[in-house]
């Protein structure tokens, strides 16, 4: 595993003085998901205006761009708002493929309101399924996030199960599915090689389930820890990425302090020794997932 931060976590940061405190700082990877407190989009200048010079900036400093964190939702309530969405994200594909960065992260589609949500995921799943072509010949994967529209590990599942293509997978964010009341043990063996990016962050929660607050990882109630641990049990060998959305939330402590702290916690947990705990332990499901006893030989004489 490979530790990362989001741009979120630092709305004041021009694009080079992100890349060299992540390089000051320890981390191998950086997602963009805002520059200058801005959603992203295909048409940011400080990536898409020169695409190759952000590459050298990445490649100078041995930082690796991991992931265009999109608005998009790949599917609307309409065919017209499905074009738009389909548009928007193949032109931030095209933008991924000119920097090189593997990951484009979208999200699914949101359900009516008191409408029928597993519509709303079989939307997703076709829209995903109709673009992956395109996304594969660019050389980049759509990672699908989870959030309010689809918030747990069965969500994920179905999506990429349904969508059928390799370059369509996983962006898990344990925070949201910790509001659903699902822990890691349930959804790292259930979504296993469909994960493309791990997210960290960790918070306070009231009775009723409600995130009351971001804490720095290990601080909070969403048991990074074990995250990281069950992760390594599955051989996950891809970037977990601290994120702290203070370009959405201005009360955060800024990135200066929380950066180096989280990458020390990160590192930590990541080169841990000692037993690698099997993310099937406890799981309804370990019996599918079980090694079986080997067969007796059939006798053909």
């Amino acid at each position: 595993m490979k530790p990362g931060f989001s741009t979120v976590a630092c709305p004041q940061w021009d694009l080079a003085t992100i890349v060299r405190r992540a390089k000051e700082f320890g981390y191998e990877g950086i997602e963009v998901a805002t520059l200058g407190g801005r959603a992203l989009s295909p048409t940011e200048p400080a990536i898409a205006d020169d695409p190759a010079a952000v590459r050298r900036l990445f490649a100078d400093a041995g930082v690796e761009l991991v992931c265009l964190a999109t608005p998009v939702r790949v599917a609307g309530a309409d065919a017209d708002r499905t074009r738009a969405a389909r548009s928007e994200l193949l032109a931030f594909l095209d933008l991924a493929a000119r920097l090189g960065c593997p990951f484009v992260r979208v999200f699914a589609a949101r359900p009516p309101p008191a409408g029928d949500r597993n519509a709303a995921l079989v939307r997703t799943a076709s829209a995903l399924r109709d673009v992956a072509p395109a996304a594969a010949a660019r050389n980049v994967e759509i990672l699908v996030e989870n959030d309010s529209a689809a918030p747990g590990s069965r969500d994920l599942w179905f999506i990429t199960d349904a969508a059928a293509h390799p370059a369509v997978r996983c962006c898990w964010n344990p925070l949201v599915a910790a509001t659903i009341g699902e822990r890691p043990t349930l959804s790292v063996p259930r979504l296993g090689t469909r994960l493309g990016m791990v997210r960290i962050s960790d918070g306070r929660f009231g009775p009723d389930g409600r995130l009351e607050g971001y804490e720095l990882p290990g601080n909070g109630q969403a048991e990074p820890a074990r995250l990281i641990e069950l992760l390594r049990g599955i051989a996950y060998d891809g970037y977990v990425v601290f994120h702290w959305p203070r370009s959405r939330i201005g009360s955060l402590a800024p990135a200066e302090e929380v950066l180096p702290a989280a990458v020390k916690f990160l590192r930590e947990r990541i080169e841990a020794k000692g037993e690698v705990l099997s993310a099937y332990k406890g799981d309804k499901t370990a019996p599918r997932f079980a090694q079986r006893p080997p067969r007796s030989p059939v006798r053909t004489t």
